[in-house]
């Protein structure tokens, strides 16, 4: 979460990458975009409202899950806008698709190299090459807007992990799947 915003800003600057926001006001956004829900939900949740969101967990996950879709949405709509994806075609998509491939198999191919270097049982291998591999819209997106703000390329930078997020979701369930029928 912080790496991120200073890697990206290590780049940028390297690149002569033009007009961008200062680290500091960068790690502030996200610092209250992702950590100041976090903080105030885990506080909430010991305050006695625990069985409340308990409770509302499907409204409270999908009004997530529609806050994640509407920026994803907005940065789609800003690049078509601006004509950004007349530049970049189905080349472009085909690329992100064999690349996200490649990144997922290393994530995978890597948990499961270091489950078996720590010689983890069955049960905790599996856990660790399916949460190994996970990268999540909810963090991935809010980071992305708020590294490249209105940027019209936003959905060109969006594209992988909106195809890796699907994919993660597939090939894990298939992993666990089979798991389940061996033990």
């Amino acid at each position: 979460m912080f790496l991120t915003p200073l890697w990206v800003a290590a780049i940028l600057a390297a690149g002569g990458g033009g007009e961008q926001q200062s680290v500091g006001s960068v790690l502030r956004e996200v610092s209250l975009l992702l950590l100041v829900p976090l903080a105030l939900g885990q506080v909430l949740r010991r305050l006695g409202l625990k069985a409340w969101a308990d409770g509302h967990k499907k409204r409270l996950s999908n009004l997530s899950n529609l806050t994640i879709l509407l920026i994803v949405y907005a940065a789609f709509c800003n690049s078509v806008q601006a004509d950004f994806w007349s530049r970049h075609g189905v080349d472009t998509i085909a690329v992100a698709v064999v690349g996200v491939g490649v990144v997922m198999l290393f994530a995978l191919g890597f948990a499961m190299g270091a489950a078996r270097l720590l010689r983890l049982r069955p049960p905790e291998r599996i856990v660790m090459v399916i949460s190994g591999a996970q990268k999540s819209l909810a963090t991935g997106v809010p980071l992305a807007k708020v590294i490249f703000g209105a940027h019209p390329g936003l959905g060109l930078i969006l594209l992988p992990i909106m195809i890796y997020h699907p994919l993660q979701l597939f090939v894990c369930g298939w992993l666990a799947a089979r798991h389940a029928k061996r033990t």
